[in-house]
């Protein structure tokens, strides 16, 4: 199952589509007192280099590249499908266009289907194949008096999900999506019925439109709420559902916009979907999911929230959003920050969380374990993900930023698109995350280590970045470093080749005295800006033979002559109580020590 992450997004590119614009206001990175890192102001970092290049904006309404087809720039044009028909970048159907896949026809596609005005596409069997590197990356938007009309086609989407975009209408009947998984958002005016669909998906209402599922299998609905919505109410179990219904004569609901009628359908779920002002009442349910969309400019701290939840009777009030379960159960909770929320979560766990608009999200010694979903952020939204666990797949795009400090992914499912930045330090990835587009992913990280006097160590860590195609940063060079007070002591460095779980260097700590040091990677990019790093503790323990000064693990005239050698010339080693001074003590101290011999 996947989850309305995506239509979020696809919620603010329908606003965006609607006034001609998209939210530009840049927010500061947060920076958590409780992690030994050094982070750099992130806008500073990526925005800054963004300036530096003219790399193309993503196409996130209708327009054209090299690898589009347009059907319907000339009036009345029509294209019939009859073989393989291969589109490299986005189908834009636009004016009066027309889109016909007879059954032998296959539209495979490797961007977005668009369609605006009264363009439509019409299937008439055959089948449909988006190429897809990760979930969401295809898109269906259906604008204005665009119609997506199929019947017997197969729709494939290669492994991954795709998301509908629908303020327009769609009509299918005896379709299968195969090979991959459908989220619906429905905006306002969209008109969406479906007959005999197998393999549904998940469906979320955002304004006045209206949803008809006839004989479907595999459905999700979101019962979604806005600002003014109340609702209590019981909803049928999962499985197998002989009729739902939400119109104006509901009497269970108020301020419902939208409606809804699912019948003799199979494999059904149910959702809630709560929006900032609404208020919800929840009895003898079996939720799927509970989402809650925080879209004003509150701070909402959330603690040890639960997946599997089975309340009695329990209310949660967080900002706008209010909540009541009666004898009910919550499979997974979801949690969405849009415009300027503050959202903090701690100690819980969730199955799916998401920053929009220009919300910034903080998660501490948290679990997203992915029943929900996946973790996504979006416009400028940032997030910062603390000394915690996520098993779900991870996404940003936009101009937005995500940082991972002290934790570990376990999904190998991870992708930067558009502009976005993602860091990580000192965190584990199962497999490397993908860049693409203009994005570009910080990993560096040190791991704490310990010593003994003289010995000759290596320092772990990673210091790479992995940029997509259209990145104006990359990687150049990284230092490696000790703080001795006041001052920081060069290791190796600059050292130009990047490291991924690696060694980063190796150290000799002859001369540095037994105690505790702070040691850095320090990594150098393109961007021309300060240089991202990451610090760990490094202890250094007193050698249980210090006038062993050859290493030998034996004492002989060659550890007296070191001594001597040294101390003549004034070097660290013949500086043997460390006080700062080559002096009578010092011979004193080696001598006494030679004469103790090796424990």
């Amino acid at each position: 199952m996947k989850t309305p992450a995506t239509i979020i997004r696809l919620f603010v590119l329908a606003q965006a589509f609607t006034l001609g614009c998209l939210p530009s206001t840049l927010i500061a990175a947060a920076q958590p007192d409780n992690q030994r890192l050094v982070w750099p102001d992130f806008r500073k970092l990526f925005f800054d280099a963004q300036n530096q290049h003219d790399a193309t904006a993503l196409n996130l309404g209708v327009g054209a590249s090299a690898n589009d087809l347009i059907i319907g720039d000339t009036p009345g044009e029509v294209l019939v499908i009859t073989d393989v028909q291969d589109v490299q970048g986005d189908l834009q159907i636009v004016g009066d266009g027309r889109v016909e896949i007879m059954p032998s026809g296959t539209l495979r596609i490797n961007g977005d289907i668009q369609i605006v005005g009264n363009g439509a596409l019409v299937g008439n069997a055959g089948r449909i194949e988006f190429r897809q590197t990760y979930d969401y990356q295809a898109q269906v938007l259906v604008w204005e008096q665009g119609l997506v009309q199929l019947n017997g086609t197969v729709v494939d989407g290669d492994g991954y999900a795709i998301s509908m975009a629908i303020t327009g209408s769609v009509v299918w009947d005896n379709v299968e999506l195969a090979n991959g998984f459908a989220t619906w958002g429905i905006f306002v005016g969209g008109d969406v019925a479906l007959t005999d669909v197998v393999n549904a998906g998940e469906f979320v209402q955002l304004g006045a439109s209206s949803l008809a599922l006839l004989r479907c299998q595999s459905v999700l609905f979101w019962l979604t709420m806005s600002d003014g919505s109340v609702v209590d109410t019981t909803l049928p179990l999962p499985g197998d559902v002989a009729l739902f219904e939400i119109n104006d004569q509901t009497s269970w609901a108020t301020g419902i916009p939208y409606t809804v009628r699912i019948e003799d359908c199979t494999d059904s779920m149910w959702a809630l979907m709560a929006r900032d002002g609404s208020d919800s009442t929840i009895r003898n349910s079996q939720l799927r999911v509970v989402g809650s969309i925080f879209e004003r400019t509150d701070t909402i701290e959330i603690v040890g929230l639960a997946n599997g939840m089975t309340m009695l009777d329990a209310s949660f009030v967080w900002g706008g959003v209010r909540h009541r379960f009666i004898n009910s159960t919550v499979q997974t909770w979801n949690l969405y920050a849009w415009q300027q929320t503050d959202l903090r979560v701690r100690t819980s766990v969730f199955g799916e969380i998401f920053s929009e608009d220009q919300a910034v999200v903080t998660v501490e010694q948290s679990i997203c374990d992915g029943t929900g979903g996946h973790i996504e952020t979006n416009g400028q939204g940032q997030m910062y993900f603390l000394q915690s666990l996520c098993l779900a797949q991870l996404m940003t795009n936009g101009n937005s930023v995500f940082v991972a400090a002290g934790s570990s992914f376990t999904s190998p499912i991870i992708d930067a698109t558009g502009d976005s930045i993602m860091a990580f330090y000192d965190t584990s990835t199962l497999g490397d995350p993908r860049a693409h587009d203009a994005a570009t992913v910080f990993d560096i990280g040190i791991e704490p280590m310990g010593a003994t006097q003289g010995d000759v160590v290596s320092i772990f860590g990673s210091a790479r970045t992995i940029s997509g195609p259209m990145s104006p940063i990359d990687f150049v060079s990284y230092d490696v470093e000790f703080l001795d007070e006041p001052n920081w002591n060069l290791i190796d460095g600059p050292v130009t080749s990047p490291v991924s779980s690696g060694v980063l260097a190796q150290w000799d700590t002859a001369t540095a005295a037994p105690g505790e040091y702070a040691i850095r990677v320090s990594l150098t990019h393109s961007g021309g800006v300060e240089p991202v790093q990451a610090q760990a503790i490094a202890t250094i323990s007193a050698s249980p033979c210090p006038a062993d000064l050859t290493g030998d693990g034996s004492l002989n005239f060659f550890d007296v002559s070191v001594f001597l050698a040294a101390f003549a010339a004034g070097d660290p080693v013949g500086d043997f109580n460390g006080d700062g001074n080559f002096n009578f003590f010092d011979v004193s101290d080696f001598l006494v020590s030679f004469a103790s011999g090796c424990s």
